[in-house]
């Protein structure tokens, strides 16, 4: 269609958890990133946006993710391996959270392990 932009990025809706939301100063963000973008590479423009603190909060010292972080895809639990790979969609939605630790008795909740 003539005078139209053809639009090359992917909307992605970002929403932190625990610790993350105050060193991000919100729990939801909103980003467009570009199409074909992986997981790592969303998690990237985020610490580039938002800066050291958030990076240190995420990232161990070699700039993999920390052990102690998990990653939510469309309420699909990511494995931090799979970070790499896994393509973005139009309108999704990326949860970063940090583990839940305590407490004696596990319970297993869909993938989620909380311990109680």
């Amino acid at each position: 269609m003539a005078g139209s932009k053809e639009r090359q990025g992917l909307n992605v809706r970002v929403r932190f958890f625990g610790h993350l939301k105050q060193t991000v100063g919100q729990s939801v963000l909103d980003i467009e990133v570009k199409a074909g973008s992986t997981v790592s590479q969303v998690i990237n423009v985020l610490t580039n946006t938002l800066g050291v603190p958030f990076r240190q909060s995420i990232l161990d010292h070699t700039g993999k993710l920390q052990g102690g972080i998990e990653i939510v895809l469309n309420k699909e639990h990511l494995p931090a391996r799979k970070i790499d790979s896994i393509l973005i969609e139009e309108d999704c939605e990326l949860l970063i959270m940090p583990m839940i630790e305590g407490g004696s008795d596990r319970k297993i909740i869909g993938k989620i392990c909380l311990i109680i």
